[in-house]
């Protein structure tokens, strides 16, 4: 059997996505019927896993241009490379026009977020993937590209048809063509856990008995650890063992990160002092609001924003920190959950979507909306050291079950489905 991993989610920094595609791809050239696993990566076929979060600069291609850029770049690249013609007198009014032109034009075919390189894909595809009924094509990351093999798809979420209002228009407008059409496509659905299988079997009218739930795992690194053991890493960033809360998470509107710093800001002053919240992430679309409360919760010494840290750095942010919070709207799974319930913190999260399921009674499970629930869950994890010390039991065995081996045994097993 052949496969054909579809690896775009594959560039720093890597987020949860980036995560399950990495973990797949190391673990399943070692399963025993899979002879050649094959990496697509920016339309083209590669041997290699195209990106080692170890080596954070080692990607196989330039990364590709921001999407959020602007027109001018794009226009003096074109006009530096030319620019002794677009001086030259011949090259008068009509010629600068042309330029113009064609400087419009290269915007859109690199920021555009219609993708034009999806309209190239079947192309790329035809000419550069085998054909062969032993291929399947696993698609990680919600939409599939077009071709031949028979198709796997992963959904996360479904946040793009739930909330639309907390992602871009154009993010909104893409997805939600491509994702239907990817799931029109394909064989099985693979989702995160049972609360987005059932979401995806009723919004899609997908066959149940082809949507499987598969959760996700977590990397052995992420583990209680001793205050010596981590006395180094927490000096490089200021912290001290159990001398902070701890949030991980991309700054955008669906993880709610409004609301918890808010409520922690609301924290008795020698408290956030005592133990600010430290917030791990990159910043996401609408994250300007979220930075001005940030700089103000720093102002304060409440908080502490690190953006994305070292791989190596992080499981070990994650052992130091005296508690865990996230208050998302929405997830498909929550692996920062999982991973925090796994180092032995203690966690405080949202009532809804798959984080109770993820959480499985370990957790102090709050409304995300409602402060008046936030408030008693922060200071219930913070100080209650009986429920904190019964959910850091609860929460190591909860996180045992959660195995990126077992997760890439299987996916490997959906695979053998489709062979059928």
């Amino acid at each position: 059997m052949k496969i054909i991993l579809e690896a775009s989610a594959l560039h720093p920094p890597l987020t949860g996505i980036g995560r399950y595609t990495y973990e797949l791809a190391k673990r399943l050239p070692e399963q025993d019927d899979i002879d050649e696993v094959s990496y697509l990566f920016r339309g083209r076929l590669v041997k290699e896993i195209p990106y080692d979060p170890k080596q954070p600069h080692a990607v196989s291609e330039a990364p590709e241009p921001s999407h959020t850029a602007g027109n001018t770049k794009t226009k003096q690249a074109f006009y530096t490379r030319f620019r002794w013609l677009y001086y030259n007198r011949l090259t008068a009014f009509l010629l600068r026009a042309c330029f113009a032109l064609i400087a419009r034009i290269g915007h859109w075919i690199l920021y555009s977020k219609v993708h034009l390189k999806a309209l190239l894909q079947p192309l790329l595809l035809f000419i550069n993937s085998p054909a062969s009924k032993d291929v399947v094509l696993h698609a990680p990351n919600f939409v599939a590209p077009y071709i031949s093999a028979t198709s796997i798809l992963t959904i996360h979420d479904l946040s793009i048809f739930k909330y639309p209002e907390c992602h871009p228009a154009s993010r909104v407008k893409y997805l939600s063509k491509a994702i239907p059409k990817s799931v029109k496509r394909a064989s099985y659905i693979i989702t995160d856990s049972e609360f987005t299988r059932s979401e995806v079997i009723e919004y899609f009218n997908f066959d149940p008995k082809h949507v499987i739930a598969i959760p996700l795992g977590v990397d052995p690194a992420f583990k209680p650890r001793t205050a010596p053991d981590i006395h180094q890493a927490l000096q490089r960033y200021d912290l001290e063992y159990g001398g902070y809360a701890l949030t991980v998470s991309t700054l955008e509107p669906r993880k709610n990160i409004t609301q918890l710093i808010q409520c922690y800001l609301q924290l008795p002053e020698e408290v956030s002092r005592q133990r600010p919240l430290v917030i791990i992430g990159g910043k996401g679309w609408g994250s300007a609001p979220i930075m001005e409360l940030i700089k103000e919760g720093e102002a304060r010494s409440a908080l502490r924003y690190l953006n994305y840290v070292h791989e190596d750095d992080l499981p070990l942010l994650y052992a130091g920190a005296h508690a865990f919070m996230l208050l998302s709207l929405y997830e498909g799974f929550g692996l920062p959950v999982a991973e925090a319930m796994a180092s032995g913190v203690p966690v405080l999260c949202s009532n809804v979507s798959s984080l109770p399921e993820v959480s499985n009674g370990a957790s102090y499970l709050v409304d995300p909306h409602d402060p008046a629930t936030i408030m008693p869950g922060l200071d219930t994890v913070l100080h209650d050291q009986a429920w904190r010390e019964q959910a850091i039991a609860k929460g190591l065995e909860v996180s045992a079950n959660y195995c990126w081996e077992e997760v890439a045994n299987n996916v490997a097993a959906v695979y053998r489905l489709v062979q059928k």
